[in-house]
């Protein structure tokens, strides 16, 4: 019974490991093509990616994958599904008195708002846990 217990274990690791995977490859691909509402120069701009830099406001919307980890500095009724970090299903809520960490990868569900940018690339949340999941292969 012990044995049987231990394999079930293995397995549901293995399985939860592999879903993260995908989930993260998914959101990477997402990020690559995606391109994210900045202010900038005092007015709103359309802007790949990949040039987001620290402290970067942008502006975020239901649909939208987040594309780095950041801070909510306004928002109105935003929901956001964390399930490829957290691995609950539940959406959180998020407002710029409480919980207002947003991490990249994440996606926004309900409501808009506005985030800056804390952390960009491999230096997010999900980067760290990408990192982790590559070290702990090897």
């Amino acid at each position: 019974m012990g044995d049987v217990a231990i394999l079930v274990v293995v397995f549901e690791t293995a399985f939860s490991e592999s879903r993260l995977k995908r989930e993260f490859r998914h959101a990477q691909d997402e990020f690559d093509n995606q391109r994210v509402s900045v202010v900038r120069d005092n007015r709103i701009q359309e802007i790949p990616t990949k040039e987001l830099v620290v402290g970067d406001l942008c502006v975020i919307k239901s649909g939208d994958y987040l594309p780095a980890d950041g801070l909510v500095v306004e928002g109105s009724d935003l929901k956001v599904d964390e399930s490829c970090i957290t691995g609950e299903a539940d959406l959180e809520k998020k407002n710029e008195n409480d919980n207002a960490v947003l991490f990249s990868g994440t996606q926004v569900i309900e409501g808009n708002g506005r985030m800056v940018v804390v952390a960009v690339g491999c230096h997010t949340q999900a980067g760290v846990i990408i990192d982790l999941l590559r070290n702990t292969k090897n």
